[in-house]
């Protein structure tokens, strides 16, 4: 068999145990990560947006209320484009 064909077959092997154990890790993932990094039962129950509030479903049990603001620093397109950047050599950087 050439290399090319083995380097096809294992990656077809690859992708079928990974679409295997997939559906049986997903529990796992949802319970222990999803959860650290907003995506579970801690997520806020309010969003604000630039003032704009907004409100979502509050989670069935919630440990503590969470207050967040967004504090807006610049306003929209407030960071000019470098139109003309000065190019210069390694030796000058």
């Amino acid at each position: 068999m050439s290399l090319l064909v083995k380097i096809g077959v294992f990656l077809v092997v690859i992708l079928l145990v990974v679409s295997l154990i997939a559906p049986l890790a997903g529990p796992f993932f949802q319970s222990q990560i999803a959860s650290r990094i907003g995506g579970g039962d801690n997520a806020p129950t309010e969003v604000s947006i630039n003032g704009d509030a907004s409100s979502s479903a509050a989670p069935a049990q919630q440990e503590e209320e969470r207050d967040y603001e967004i504090i807006t620093l610049l306003g929209f397109d407030a960071i000019p484009a470098i139109l003309a950047p000065e190019m210069v050599g390694a030796d000058a950087a």
